[in-house]
């Protein structure tokens, strides 16, 4: 049910590479709303509304204001902006046993990815959504073993990708142990 399960939204990076634009790249304006306001909507629109947005320390100001009608909005602070796995971390103690539906403050995909995604929550296991890459990209990548993605490997460097699939940052996984078993 999707009332047991809470979104981690990571917007903990340092947006080093935003910069002089705004620190903050989820909390950038576009077309009239920050960019983590349109992934908000689109999660909502799943039914699930209890939400940890994983901020880094020096966006406590940008974000304490931060609300959408229908959510329940927490922050988090990462401590080390050291990822995407730090930032699931961070958030872990506030899940309570319940699902995870983990995505990235800024990436906008299809609103029906979302809702495809949001089905699975009922299974028993971690569903990811991955991108086939041609050429470097400096993001996650998937482990295989045959057929399944038995983990994630975060920025390994060109030429030490283990294979030619990155991950998009909206994964659900059933309970807290498959997250901390994930990365």
């Amino acid at each position: 049910m999707k009332n047991d399960c809470v979104a981690i939204v990571l917007a903990g990076g340092e947006g080093k590479r935003f910069w002089p634009l705004q620190k903050s790249k989820s909390m950038f304006p576009f077309c009239g709303l920050p960019l983590l306001v349109y992934n908000l909507n689109r999660l909502k629109k799943t039914g699930i509304t209890d939400v940890i947005v994983v901020i880094h320390s020096q966006d406590k100001e940008a974000f304490s204001a931060l609300t959408v009608s229908g959510l329940s909005i927490r922050t988090v602070v990462q401590p080390d902006p050291n990822g995407m796995a730090g930032g699931v971390l961070a958030a872990a103690s506030l899940l309570e046993g319940k699902a995870c539906f983990t995505m990235n403050a800024t990436d906008l995909v299809e609103e029906k990815l979302y809702e495809e995604l949001a089905s699975y929550i009922v299974g028993d296991s971690v569903v990811s959504v991955g991108k086939k890459v041609t050429e470097y990209f400096p993001g996650s990548y998937f482990v295989f073993e045959g057929k399944r993605v038995v983990g994630v490997v975060e920025k390994p460097g060109q030429g030490n990708e283990p294979s030619d699939v990155t991950g998009l940052v909206l994964i659900i996984f059933r309970t807290p142990k498959d997250l901390l078993n994930f990365y």
